[in-house]
């Protein structure tokens, strides 16, 4: 790397190579620095953390795109697509950063590429084959000019009517653009800014103000302008990430106890309020990767960043921690300490105390009230926690039995028991568990589990979180949920995990502006957690705004390209919006990537089926169904919704009642459930005979009414 400021960034998929290299090999005749080398695509911590190096810091980004692109849904060229199209939000107007190249006749009208590369003029490169004048045109963008096409003519910025034409390299111009078929235009700069503007005044008003906005059981309407990507937030002064510590001890197995310090640590700052602090899966995602600390900072939205190592031998303990500056990469504070593993937790609140009072001399931090000073139940203790964060049923359940373990060991150990309420709440999903005597058994266990923390601690928050999850989910308790909910949130302003819990009550109860700026303020601080992409993914469907609900599938995929969950949403949301190629391509990817029963990933054939009109097929795919909803291991709350589209009342019917009966979570979550078309057939309005559904409609028939226009 010679001048990143003169250097070019080319993304590509890897069917597209060839193409890709006589780009690459044009540009590199006229002596511009080209990063492109096919022979360096072999993955891996360091390669990934030297491309994203490059995005951060190239003068252009240049995208390569096909058919080959259009039919990826997932591939590692949409994340470097994804961090170019971020950084270019942090640009000034004029600049010209991306440079959208069409290899093949692939046009813009519904491109699988990010909303940036819309905004400007694309260049088209048949087969990659690159003229000298393209080449020329990257030299004087390499010096600031607007963008324009291969031949120079103008691009973003022209006066032409209408979106920038697509210039074709080496092809006459196919005359003036009132000669063609008119295409969409692009919204001005000036409405991007009052749209990104409006939205950052949503999103601090997330408990308090309410915008009109239509009841989202039907369509959006000209009353309910979908809604912008806000803007980038300004970075608080009192933010702070605390990476996973670096485990120096020899046993490289002692990982867990190095993770769980640094995991310690991190729940300790976050008690505070006025403190900000980048959740765990986000952190923790750079762990082993050589990337500089302000591009950590950038990616997490934080101002300081915590770092260290623990070195482990015996009963002995050395912990060294520092806290750096981000934008200057200054080490405001760092210290070594020397500890019997006994003081360990003395050792905690002593650097967490330390690092408080340097960002802000009004923080003070208290103690945790409820420790164990059994080392055994400790180390049970963190190993659970890293468990529980894969959120894979095999890791719940080992998680699981390490809590309940160290509960053994520490009957009063009041994290451990806030930990085992929140497995016992998670282990339904992810069992795909659908039966009455389960449902009850894991949601009452973590229930019981939840109440005895607070009988020690009534400020908990995660055990407030989980009251207000499982009345949601399973006991259908809406005034005991708000109520639970709103405590968490109190208590937790800046934990991510309350608020992507928050999240799904308001989803559930169609609560806007609650929906879906909690989902978005848990992505805000947890952003590299694929689980905060795709719920807020479900919270944009459920507003029936399909293409943002693509948009963080997508993202989802990117970050985790085996979970269900992303594709779920994906598909639901693709068919949604009658993209039914890229659908079925998804479809494809979720059965040959995930690891899911086939009943579950049947179900996908069967809302593709329904989307596309199939209804014999869809039929027959459900009888394949019902051997396992039989059983109990297929929701049949889905089961019966599907029967009812279908136009099958009795079967729907008989498959409804049977989810009311288990308080199926289908019925008001995890399937986008319309409970007024359910009401709407004679047969199925039973439904609605339950107290707590009939309450559920009656508050969503509320948050509606409240958030509509005044006449």
């Amino acid at each position: 790397m010679s001048d990143p400021s003169k250097a070019v960034f080319l993304s590509y998929a890897r069917e597209d190579t060839d193409a890709a290299k006589r780009i690459a090999d044009a540009l590199r005749s006229q002596g511009l620095e080209v990063w492109f080398d096919q022979n360096e695509l072999v993955g891996g911590d360091t390669w990934d953390a030297k491309i994203r190096g490059q995005i951060n810091s190239c003068a252009l980004f240049v995208p390569v795109i096909s058919a080959n692109t259009q039919a990826r849904l997932e591939g590692y060229f949409r994340l470097e697509w994804k961090l170019a199209e971020d950084r270019s939000y942090l640009m000034a107007k004029g600049k010209t950063f991306i440079v959208p190249v069409a290899i093949d006749a692939t046009t813009e009208r519904g491109a699988q590429v990010p909303d940036a590369f819309l905004k400007v003029q694309w260049t088209r490169l048949p087969g990659g084959e690159t003229p000298p004048a393209f080449c020329a045109r990257v030299k004087t963008l390499l010096g600031g000019e607007p963008l324009g096409d291969a031949h120079g003519r103008p691009g973003a910025g022209s006066t032409e009517p209408g979106r920038p034409r697509l210039a074709v390299a080496g092809v006459a111009d196919p005359g003036p653009a009132s000669a063609r078929p008119a295409t969409t235009q692009v919204l001005p700069r000036w409405m991007w800014a009052v749209f990104a503007a409006v939205m950052v005044a949503v999103g601090a008003g997330v408990m308090f103000l309410r915008p009109p906005a239509p009841s989202a059981p039907v369509a959006a309407s000209a009353r309910e302008p979908k809604p912008a990507p806000a803007a980038p937030a300004a970075i608080s002064a009192q933010s702070v990430a605390v990476l996973a510590f670096a485990n120096l001890s020899d046993d490289k197995n002692n990982e867990y106890f190095s993770d769980g310090i640094s995991e310690e640590l991190l729940n300790v700052l976050a008690k505070m309020p006025e403190l900000k602090v980048s959740a765990r899966t986000s952190a923790f995602h750079f762990k082993g990767k050589d990337t500089p600390i302000p591009e950590i900072a950038r990616q997490l939205g934080v101002a300081y960043v915590v770092e260290g190592s623990v070195r482990k031998s015996g009963d002995k303990v050395r912990i060294t921690a520092q806290l750096i500056k981000a934008a200057d990469g200054f080490h405001v504070w760092s210290e070594t300490y020397d500890r019997d593993l006994k003081d360990i937790f003395a050792v905690q609140d002593e650097i967490a105390g330390r690092i408080a009072k340097t960002l802000s001399a009004k923080l003070g931090l208290a103690r945790p009230s409820a420790v164990t000073t059994n080392l055994k139940a400790y180390n049970l203790y963190l190993q659970a926690r890293a468990n529980l964060a894969k959120r894979v049923y095999a890791n719940l359940e080992l998680a699981r039995q390490q809590f309940e373990s160290a509960l053994a060991l520490d009957p009063d150990y009041s994290p451990a028991r806030a930990g085992l309420a929140t497995t016992y709440s998670l282990l339904p999903s992810y069992a795909r568990s659908f039966t009455l005597a389960r449902n009850r058994e894991l949601y009452g266990r973590a229930m019981r589990e939840a109440r005895l923390v607070l009988e020690k601690e009534p400020g908990n928050a995660e055990a407030w979180m989980i009251i207000g999850y499982v009345d949601t989910l399973f006991e259908w308790r809406w005034k005991e949920a708000s109520e639970a909910v709103a405590r968490a949130l109190a208590l937790a302003p800046n934990d991510a995990e309350v608020a992507n819990f928050a999240g799904d009550y308001f989803r559930v109860v169609q609560e806007r502006p609650g929906l879906p700026a909690m989902e978005a303020r848990a992505l805000e601080l947890n952003p590299l957690n694929p689980a905060n992409h795709w719920d807020l993914g479900y919270a944009y469907f459920t507003l029936r705004d399909y293409e943002h609900a693509v948009r963080h599938a997508q993202d989802a995929v990117a970050l985790s390209p085996d979970s269900y969950d992303a594709y779920y949403c994906l598909i639901w949301s693709l068919g949604s919006l009658k993209r039914f190629d890229e659908m079925r391509a998804a479809i494809a990817a979720a059965r040959s990537r995930t690891h899911e029963s086939e009943a579950i990933l049947l179900n996908l054939d069967v809302k593709a089926a329904i989307l596309e009109g199939r209804t014999v097929d869809a039929l027959r795919l459900q009888e394949k169904i019902t051997p396992y909803a039989e059983r109990g291991e297929y929701s049949p709350a889905d089961h019966g919704y599907h029967y009812l589209l279908l136009g099958e009342s009795d079967q729907a019917a008989y498959w409804l009642r049977r989810a009311c009966e288990i308080h199926d979570s289908g019925m008001v979550f995890a399937e986008p459930i319309d409970l007024d078309r359910i009401a709407a057939d004679p047969k199925t309005r039973f439904v609605l005979d339950m107290p707590e559904l009939k309450e559920l409609v009656e508050i969503r028939a509320r948050n509606a009414r409240a958030i509509r226009p005044q006449p």
